[in-house]
């Protein structure tokens, strides 16, 4: 039996067959001549056999009562779409534009805020400025007061050092020129006899060499200047006005008492007639300032 042939052809049953079986189901096969007949069966001529129809089925052709819609109907639908969409478009734009308006809002009312605190960082900046020249200026006020002070204690150090300095060469002075009574009184004869400032009513004993002493030289007040000058001669004590109450007429008249004072006991003193209590020269030169 040839097989492809057969499935070229389709598939095909027996004609007697009822249950599609190709053999009667009330024939039992027994013995050879069973078997023979079964043999003559099975080999019967396929042109026994109903080929089955496999053609395909055609599909029903579309009547003019489809249910497509109309072709203006998708038109409308795609311009309604399209409008959908530009409005969409135009609503995300509109929302980026109030995006960005909020955004430059808040550039702005940060620049404002930028602008306040410059402007009070700048005052506070110029308050500290006029704080710290205040302070410079103290400093400075300060810095001369003690500047001033350095220097006068360094003058009140000098100038006293200065005395020192003259009461050494004093003592040394005074012993080079230690001479005899005798030739003491031999020099206040000759040069000093005639006295100073006569009829002023002043009392010059302390100032001057004694001849009627027996000491020389002799010790004296040192006339250091004319405020010294003038308590000597007229002691508020006894009545008389204080150097700070005279008018400056009779400071001047006793400025200029006080120099030829202090003149001639120059004179006395390089002559060998004087010579000064170290003490009380010290503390004069000290009070010198009130002059």
């Amino acid at each position: 039996m040839d097989f492809d042939n057969l499935y070229e052809s389709g598939p095909y049953l027996p004609i007697e067959s009822q249950n599609g079986f190709g053999v009667s189901s009330s024939s039992e096969p027994t013995g050879a001549s069973d078997q023979a007949s079964q043999v003559q069966i099975i080999t019967e001529p396929v042109n026994q056999w109903s080929p089955i129809s496999i053609a395909p089925t055609a599909l029903p052709t579309p009547s003019c009562s489809s249910s497509l819609a109309p072709k203006y109907t998708w038109n409308q639908e795609d311009e309604v779409a399209q409008l959908r969409g530009e409005l969409a478009m135009e609503r995300e734009k509109s929302v980026r534009a109030e995006a960005e308006i909020q955004k430059l809002q808040a550039s702005e009312r940060l620049s404002a805020d930028m602008v306040i605190m410059h402007h009070l960082r700048s005052r506070e900046l110029e308050r500290e400025n006029q704080a710290l020249q205040s302070k410079n200026k103290d400093l400075e006020k300060s810095l001369k007061t003690t500047v001033q002070s350095s220097s006068s204690s360094h003058g009140a150090f000098s100038h006293g050092a200065a005395a020192i300095t003259r009461i050494k060469k004093e003592i040394l002075e005074d012993e080079e020129h230690s001479m005899t009574l005798d030739e003491v009184r031999e020099i206040w004869r000759k040069k000093f006899s005639g006295g100073i400032l006569p009829g002023k009513n002043l009392k010059l004993g302390c100032y001057f060499f004694d001849p009627s002493t027996n000491e020389a030289p002799q010790k004296v007040n040192d006339a250091s200047n004319s405020y010294i000058f003038y308590r000597n001669q007229r002691p508020a004590s006894k009545g008389y006005s204080k150097w700070n109450e005279l008018t400056l007429m009779e400071k001047e008249e006793w400025t200029n008492l006080w120099r030829i004072l202090r003149k001639e006991q120059e004179r006395q003193w390089k002559a060998g007639l004087i010579k000064f209590e170290k003490v009380v020269l010290f503390r004069m030169k000290k009070e010198k300032s009130f002059e």
